[in-house]
């Protein structure tokens, strides 16, 4: 560390940008790195408030020390002449005349037309030199001085040199506003349909088909492997930091999972999926590496990470992750934040990537549910699902009331869905998506609160009161063990049932109008190690062991491990809704099966993905 130099320190402060501009190791980390006691603290406070902010050079003026200071006066006195003082020439866009964010075709005339960019004027200032510049016997006084502390400094200057660089690419206004303030505006925030972006589409293309992990599998959509060839599709499963704490973790044990499932669902080639995490870099230079040289168009839902993992990879192509910021798309956790496609060449890999706008459902899907306040919160990677080994484990509900379900009161969390379990039931739960715990009397009492939202129940609606008056209502079909409920671009609560329910009964879930959701198979049974009793004590009946192996279940190609939900009105009694979904003897009837695995799921229903929308 650096010793405090009274003299050297007082000047340092109002020159620091012509000392940088004489010795390039030196750095405002340096200055700021210097020790200094209690006495000097308002002198570094001083010099914080002259570091350049805005683009406007502004006059500043200092008091020298008073043994040192008056010499350094008289040399300045005696020169009175001004001098102009010119900022750089305004910047321009780039060469295609598109934004450095979202790619839409720029414009500086129409403030309310798509595309608008504010042009930066720059000031001429007129100052005097004795406020503004230093004298040359001043410089080689300053300069001299440190030049001595040089060798010292240079491990600042190191930390300085990584540093982040300011992202300062032309954009439009709306990325600015979205980007810097978090603004969304709905009219400059358009969704556009998985059909719309697929027409565009040559149909030979390659294609990099990116699906969140967070709400899988329904972020994959059918329409963009329909009619195609699969050869000519590789997947990218984002945001792999939200179940794993490094890469090798998921590089290990939670890739097959996803292989396997794409290959069920959406007739993936398994060798063309990777599973990666774009905003840590995890695994996307193995992506890049596999994939054979050309143009690659890269598709994804809204808010699935396409945009972050395109970010990643030219980083990565430019030897600067570190500093990722500064290349490719701009990425925000809003909806529709890219507008237009826009090419990106990746040389050392010989790949062009053509970012393309994120897609949504018709009905702007989520987006068009959530209040204006959660648009931000919901895509975003929680550690709430993040594998500590322990991570996946299931806790009793957060709320001070009972436990015990009687068929009629239902459990919310953010107002996304309201489960309804049968009668005499106990679950614990895992929540990994954003929003308050909540029970309710009935589903009544929902629609009750939803209209009027008084100041302590505000917080458990995440949701617009339309959205809730256009409720729809679905059961489960019969399950074994641990499911995940997911929620289409939140995420998911694992729900883990501790007690058997006391009659005839299956779980009900309402959701708001827009909000989409499916079933499945706990992931935490797939991508992480679970204990199991051996195959041998297994089939000899044995329920306890002392004996625990560490397994990690395949995805049984002889059953569905996901499922749609039995849409059933509104108004339908109970046992008739559940008789839609399965007969009454099945319930007379006990299961055999001995573990989920074993468990087949006969009423389970294959998701289609997106297909039944056209």
């Amino acid at each position: 560390m650096l010793s405090y130099h009274p003299f050297l320190f007082k000047q340092l402060i109002p020159t620091a940008k012509v000392i940088q501009k004489r010795i390039p190791n030196v750095s405002y980390q340096l200055i700021r790195s210097v020790s200094y006691t209690n006495s000097f603290r308002q002198e570094v406070k001083a010099y914080e408030e002259i570091k350049p902010k805005t683009t406007t050079i502004t006059a500043t003026t200092t008091t020298p020390s008073a043994s040192t200071g008056n010499n350094i006066a008289k040399i300045e006195d005696s020169k009175t002449e001004l001098e102009q003082i010119t900022q750089p020439a305004e910047r321009k866009p780039d060469s295609d005349n598109s934004c450095a964010s979202c790619g839409i075709h720029l414009q500086s005339i129409d403030p309310d037309s798509p595309g608008f960019f504010k042009t930066q004027k720059y000031k001429k200032v007129i100052r005097n030199e004795r406020e503004t510049a230093l004298s040359q016997s001043r410089e080689k006084l300053l300069l001299g001085q440190l030049q001595q502390l040089e060798g010292e400094a240079e491990s600042y200057a190191e930390v300085s040199r990584q540093t982040k660089k300011k992202d300062d690419r032309i954009m439009c206004q709306r990325c600015v506003d979205a980007l810097n303030h978090n603004v969304f505006d709905p009219k400059q925030h358009t969704f556009i349909t998985v059909e719309d972006v697929m027409s565009d589409i040559p149909q030979n293309a390659h294609i990099i088909h990116v699906v969140s992990s967070l709400d899988f599998p329904l972020s994959a959509n059918a329409n963009v492997s329909s009619g195609r060839d699969p050869t000519k599709i590789w997947y990218a499963v984002t945001k792999a930091d939200g179940f794993f704490n490094s890469k090798n973790d998921f590089e290990g044990d939670g890739t097959n999972y996803f292989r396997d499932s794409l290959a069920q669902l959406l007739g993936a080639i398994p060798e063309q999926v990777s599973v990666v995490s774009g905003r840590n870099g995890w695994n996307v230079q193995n992506l890049m590496q596999k994939l054979p040289s050309g143009a690659y168009f890269v598709v994804g839902e809204v808010n699935s990470g396409k945009s972050s993992l395109v970010k990643s990879m030219i980083a990565l192509d430019k030897k600067g992750f570190k500093s990722s910021d500064r290349f490719g798309p701009g990425v925000s956790p809003l909806p529709c934040f890219t507008r237009s496609e826009k090419k990106y060449r990746l040389s050392t890999v010989g790949l062009t990537l053509i970012d393309t706008p994120g897609f949504a459902p018709r009905n702007k899907g989520i987006y068009g549910t959530l209040l204006k306040e959660y648009l931000d919160k919901v895509p975003k990677v929680y550690k709430t699902a993040s594998d500590g080994r322990s991570g996946h484990k299931c806790f009793p509900l957060d709320i001070k009331q009972a436990k015990k379900f009687n068929g009629e009161r239902v459990f919310s969390v953010g107002g996304l869905f309201y489960l309804r379990p049968p009668s005499g039931n106990v679950f614990k739960i895992r929540q990994s998506l954003i929003g308050e715990q909540a029970i309710y009397k009935n589903i009544e009492k929902v629609f009750e609160l939803s209209s009027t939202r008084p100041k302590a129940v505000v917080k458990q609606f995440a949701v617009t009161h339309d959205a809730i008056l256009k409720m729809k209502r679905f059961v489960i079909p019969p399950f074994y063990g641990n499911i995940d409920l997911v929620v289409k671009g939140a995420g998911f609560v694992t729900i883990s049932p501790t007690s058997s329910k006391e009659n005839f009964g299956l779980y009900q879930v309402y959701v708001p109008d827009g909000v989409e959701v499916l079933v499945r198979e706990s992931i935490f049974n797939f991508i992480y190690k679970m204990k199991v009793r051996p195959e041998k004590e297994q089939k000899e009946g044995k329920t306890h062991s002392t004996k625990k192996l560490h397994k990690i279940r395949s995805v049984n190609k002889k059953k569905l491990v996901f499922t749609e939900l039995y849409p059933i009105d509104m108004n339908l009694a109970d046992a008739k809704a559940f008789q839609k979904v399965v007969p009454y003897s099945v319930f007379s009837s006990h299961s055999t099966a001995k573990s989920q695995e074993e468990f087949l799921n006969e009423y389970w229903k294959q998701p289609s993905l997106g297909l039944s929308a056209f």
